[in-house]
C-alpha cells in the first residue's frame, strides 16, 4: 500500500485546525498528540467521516474528543 508524502506530513505537522479543551481546560489539537494517539486520531476521523458520513471538520473534532475520552480513561488506570 503506498502511501503520498503529502499524507504524511499532513498526518504529523503540528499546525492542524480544531482543538479541544481537555478535562483541566487545556487546549489540546491533534498536533499535541503523542504519535501512537495521533494515529488513533487520524483513523477515527476517517472512519468517522467516510464511513459516518459526516463533514471533515466535524470528523476531526469529534475524534478528538474521543480520543481525548480515552487517553483519560488510560490515564485513570
Amino acid at each position: 500500500m503506498a502511501v503520498r508524502l503529502e499524507r504524511i506530513k499532513e498526518l504529523v505537522s503540528p499546525n492542524v485546525p480544531k482543538a479541544q479543551a481537555d478535562a483541566s481546560g487545556v487546549i489540546i489539537s491533534p498536533g499535541d498528540l503523542p504519535m501512537d494517539w495521533r494515529i488513533d486520531f487520524e483513523e477515527r476521523a476517517a472512519i468517522l467521516e467516510y464511513d459516518g458520513g459526516l463533514a471533515r471538520e466535524e470528523a476531526e473534532a469529534r475524534a478528538l474528543r474521543e480520543i481525548l475520552k480515552r487517553i483519560r480513561r488510560t490515564e485513570r488506570m
